[in-house]
């Protein structure tokens, strides 16, 4: 599944990595970063 459809807002808003991943629900497949766990914190999947 993409995950990367176009965010409406400003940039501050807009995600910049996929948080608790390793709990996901469906696979996605975009460029950012996927984590266990807290950004920086956690492994990185």
């Amino acid at each position: 599944m993409r995950c990367s459809e176009p965010t409406l807002g400003p940039e501050a808003f807009k995600p910049t990595c996929h948080l608790f991943y390793g709990l996901r629900v469906f696979a996605c497949d975009d460029d950012r970063p996927k984590w266990s766990g807290h950004k920086n914190q956690s492994v990185e999947l």
